[in-house]
């Protein structure tokens, strides 16, 4: 992905009929804590929400971001050990 056209991370998304996976999203450290993770995943998340699909992703459980993820209305739907699985259903 780019910002003003400098790279500044990367996501990749599956999209199946029955949801929407981020299989990996990573923002460079200049990038990061300026919202530029949160516009993405509020748009999955809208695309998510016309489709009719949750959004789910594995989240390492000392994965700074996880807070971001609670924040967002994400929710732990399996305890993987090191990583959880954890889905959007949409707007509460």
């Amino acid at each position: 992905m780019l910002v003003d056209g400098q790279p500044a991370g990367r996501l990749y998304v599956a999209r199946w009929d029955d949801e929407i996976r981020i299989v990996d999203i990573a923002l460079l450290p200049g990038h990061r804590n300026g919202g530029i993770g949160t516009a993405l995943l509020r748009d999955l998340m809208q695309e998510a929400e016309a489709a009719g699909t949750p959004v789910t992703i594995h989240v390492e459980r000392f994965n700074p971001a996880l807070g971001l993820y609670l924040r967002l209305g994400f929710t732990a739907i399996q305890d993987k050990g090191v990583h959880l699985l954890m889905r959007w259903s949409g707007a509460p």
